[in-house]
């Protein structure tokens, strides 16, 4: 799921699990499995269930916030191997392909290695100071 289709839901509004599904693209099963998870339901007692928007946007951001990975200086993410990983030394530095400077006077650099595990490219880009 993507982060953006958070935006979509309301806050204060009550969704079923159908219902809030579809809003987000995903399987009525995936809404399912949050709940065990610690997304909070309405206590109806009947089916449908029902969630309040607000409680869904919460999860959901801190479901986000939990994947999010912070690199050292030397590292850069493997994406095959989901882990932060230090490149072999042949780092190669690219300037930005669009030639894009930032108002600030930044211009973006990016920098690629390879992971020394799955010897994959890995990516990585910086602002540096024109």
């Amino acid at each position: 799921m993507k982060t953006r289709n958070i935006y979509k839901i309301r806050s204060n509004r009550t969704y079923s699990t159908k219902d809030l599904a579809s809003l987000l693209d995903v399987h009525v099963r995936t809404v399912q499995t949050w709940i065990p998870k610690g997304l909070k339901v309405l206590n109806t007692g009947s089916s449908p269930l029902y969630l309040k928007g607000e409680d869904v946007k919460e999860f959901l951001y801190k479901r986000n916030q939990n994947k999010k990975c912070k690199l050292k200086k030397s590292e850069m993410y493997c994406v095959s191997c989901k882990a932060p990983r230090v490149p072999d030394t042949n780092l190669r530095v690219e300037p930005n392909p669009t030639g894009i400077t930032y108002a600030d006077g930044n211009k973006l650099i990016i920098l690629k290695g390879v992971c020394p595990i799955c010897g994959s490219t890995m990516n990585k880009f910086k602002k540096e100071k024109v």
